[in-house]
C-alpha cells in the first residue's frame, strides 16, 4: 500500500490528504506536528469481515508529553474520496475528543467502504483473510477448543480495554501473535468477534428466542463482561430480560448478580417477587433457584425480602 500525505492546513486544526494505492498490503503511517505537538497517523489496510463492507482504520498516536492535568484534547475525523469520481465522497466519521497525556496514547477510527476494491467474501472463521484467497496482515490468531480465529489487534484493542491491555500493555500477549482462549466456546467467541467488527449480533435480533439462543446470550454476556464490552453486555441483558420465564428467571438472577448486571438483575427480581404466588412457586422448583439456595444465600434473602414486601 503506497501512502503519501499532503498537508492542507495549519494551526490547531490540521488536514492531510492520504493517497492510498492497492499495490501492497502492509500498514503505513506518517508523522506531523499540530499545535506544537508531534503526532503519528497510522493507516491500516482495508479488511473485509463477516460479509460487510471493507473497513479502513486510522489510528491517531500522541508522541509528545502533555503539560497540565487535563492533557491535550484532540479528535480524529476522516472521510473517503474516490479519485476516479465514480463514487460519491463518504460522510465524515469522527472520534469522540480524547485526552492525550503520555506518548503512545491513541484513538482509532474505522471507516466503511474502502477506496480499494475488495472482491469476494471473508471466510467464516478467518477474519484476517479477504476474498480471492489473498492473505493480509492478521496480527493475531486465537485458538479455542481446536478452532482458530484470525483478527486484527488494533481493531480489537480499539473496542475492548482488555484486548488493549493484552496487546499493547504489560500483559503476556503483548508481543504474541497466538493467543489461547480458555473457558469459552468457539461459537461464543465468534459471536463476540462479529460484534467487535460489525456492532451486531444477528443471533439476538430475532423477536423470539429459543433455548439455544438464550444459552448463547447468557454465555455472550459473560464474555462481554470478561472483555469490558459494555454495549454488548447491555444488549445481552435486554434480550435475556425479554425472554425470561419461570424456568430461566432464577438462573438469570444468579448470572446478573455474578456479573454486575444493573439492568437484568432488577428485572429478574421484579419477575420473581412481583408475580403471582403460582409464579413464585414455579420458579422455586427450578434448578436455578436451588442453586441460589446453596451458593447465593444473601441473594436469596434479598429476593425473599422483596417478595415479602410485595405481599405487604
Amino acid at each position: 500500500m503506497t501512502l503519501t500525505s499532503t498537508h492542507l492546513g495549519d494551526g490547531a486544526c490540521s488536514t492531510h490528504l492520504l493517497k492510498i494505492g492497492a499495490d501492497d498490503s502492509h500498514d503505513e503511517g506518517f508523522r506531523c506536528k499540530v499545535d506544537g505537538y508531534d503526532w503519528e497517523i497510522r493507516l491500516f489496510h482495508p479488511y473485509n469481515v463477516f460479509e460487510v463492507d471493507p473497513q479502513i482504520m486510522l489510528q491517531l498516536i500522541f508522541l509528545g508529553e502533555a503539560t497540565g492535568e487535563n492533557g491535550v484534547r484532540a479528535a480524529l475525523s476522516c472521510w473517503l474520496v474516490d479519485p476516479t469520481g465514480t463514487r460519491e465522497p463518504s460522510p465524515a466519521r469522527k472520534t469522540v475528543a480524547a485526552s492525550f497525556r503520555r506518548p503512545s496514547d491513541s484513538v482509532q477510527r474505522c471507516h466503511p467502504g474502502a477506496v480499494v476494491a475488495e472482491p469476494g467474501r471473508a471466510p467464516r472463521r478467518a477474519l484476517g483473510e479477504q476474498g480471492g484467497g489473498r492473505r493480509h496482515v492478521c496480527h493475531v490468531t486465537f485458538a479455542i477448543s481446536g478452532e482458530s480465529f484470525a483478527a486484527h489487534k488494533n481493531v480489537l484493542a480499539a473496542r475492548s480495554p482488555v484486548f488493549k491491555a493484552e496487546f499493547f500493555g504489560g500483559m503476556m500477549e503483548k508481543s504474541s501473535g497466538h493467543v489461547e482462549i480458555k473457558e469459552m466456546e468457539p461459537s461464543v467467541f465468534e459471536a463476540m468477534l462479529r460484534f467487535l467488527y460489525t456492532n451486531a449480533v444477528p443471533e439476538l435480533e430475532d423477536k423470539t428466542m429459543d433455548a439455544v439462543t438464550v444459552a448463547l446470550a447468557q454465555r455472550l454476556l459473560v464474555a462481554a463482561d470478561r472483555y469490558g464490552l459494555d454495549r454488548l453486555k447491555v444488549m445481552c441483558e435486554c434480550r435475556l430480560a425479554s425472554a425470561m420465564d419461570t424456568s430461566t428467571a432464577a438462573t438469570m438472577l444468579g448470572l446478573a448478580e455474578r456479573h454486575g448486571c444493573k439492568l437484568l438483575k432488577p428485572k429478574c427480581v421484579e419477575f420473581i417477587a412481583g408475580g403471582s404466588r403460582e409464579n413464585l412457586e414455579a420458579v422455586m422448583e427450578t434448578d436455578g433457584f436451588k442453586d441460589l439456595m446453596v451458593n447465593s444465600p444473601s441473594l436469596l434473602a434479598e429476593l425473599l425480602f422483596a417478595a415479602h414486601g410485595r405481599k405487604d
